[in-house]
């Protein structure tokens, strides 16, 4: 049940692909997109929210350190979804695609810093493989076409790193609370925080597009990703975090531009290259390695979190 939850996230995410290709012909700038989709998410849980309030049975108060850390987590993922966007001005899809795709590698570093607990090495041996299938699945279409003079390899570079750095920043602050919490009350949180450091980008950054959304077919598409890639996606990517580490989800979101190119085989009949077909076959096959890598061992201990857990360096793997 768990792995499919995991993998089905994954199938919600990259649907995120096709709906903003379908939003951006339809004149909505990636930023509006983006801001307003996590809007009508936070709005719905805010609603689910509120029900909770009216039941019968009473629910412990957030304490004010995990607020405070839910409200940084919050922001964090609305910095990957600003910095994500903003590298696509500078960079290639694919390139930026890849350099997002480097999570893994930023969670196990972080739950590594936090933790003191070295990966174990077939975790990260499995990385490298995924990594070099990510590679493959994203590489052939690495141009420039679509970029004005003005673009910065440089500053579109650093910003898809920054959005890889961020997503597993957000994985990792919110691993504790997934099982304390809960996963709904967790992103009941984070959603809300994560729209407003996306309104923030878009006032930063938006230039001179339009922030409002007007007509059927527009308003079709956002409401579509607010309930797709963010509620169903995203919320069941919370979920996982109370069944596998960090850097295991991080790893598993390696799938999305496998998942993204073949909804656009199926939708927009852009057929694959049989480098990119290759490449599937090795990410898939790292991604199964790092989640058995990287599974939590049995239970807690000491009242730590699974979600962090990756498994001490010489261990039986």
């Amino acid at each position: 049940m768990r792995y499919a939850v995991l993998i089905s996230s994954q199938l919600a995410v990259a649907s995120a692909a096709l709906l903003a290709r379908w939003g951006m012909g339809l004149g909505i700038g990636p930023g509006p997109l983006t801001a307003w989709r996590l809007t009508i998410a936070s709005a719905v849980l805010l609603l689910v929210a509120l029900s909770w309030r009216r039941s019968p049975e009473p629910r412990p108060a957030v304490p004010l350190k995990a607020a405070c850390v839910l409200v940084a987590a919050g922001a964090a993922l609305g910095l990957h979804f600003w910095a994500w966007f903003a590298s696509l001005e500078h960079i290639s899809v694919a390139r930026s695609t890849l350099l997002v795709s480097t999570t893994p590698v930023w969670a196990g570093l972080g739950a590594w810093a936090l933790t003191g607990v070295a990966p174990k090495r077939g975790f990260w041996a499995a990385l490298i493989v995924a990594g070099v299938g990510a590679w493959l699945v994203t590489s052939t279409d690495a141009t420039r076409a679509g970029l004005g003079p003005e673009a910065s390899t440089v500053f579109g570079d650093a910003a898809a790193t920054l959005g890889a750095v961020s997503i597993a920043a957000y994985f990792l602050l919110t691993a504790p609370y997934q099982e304390r919490l809960g996963t709904l009350r967790v992103v009941a949180w984070t959603y809300p925080w994560a729209a407003v450091a996306a309104w923030l980008g878009v006032a930063f950054w938006g230039g001179e597009q339009g922030v409002w959304v007007s007509g059927v077919e527009p308003c079709v598409v956002v409401l579509a990703m607010a309930l797709v890639p963010q509620l169903v996606g995203h919320t069941a990517l919370n979920w996982s975090l109370k069944h596998f580490s960090a850097g295991a989800v991080g790893a598993a979101t390696l799938l999305e531009p496998v998942f993204a190119g073949a909804l656009a085989w199926l939708f927009l009949h852009e057929t694959p290259a049989a480098v990119q077909m290759l490449g599937a076959c090795i990410l898939l096959t790292g991604v199964g390695w790092a989640l058995m890598a990287g599974r939590p061992t049995a239970g807690p201990v000491g009242g730590g979190t699974p979600a962090l857990r990756l498994g001490r360096e010489g261990e039986d793997e």
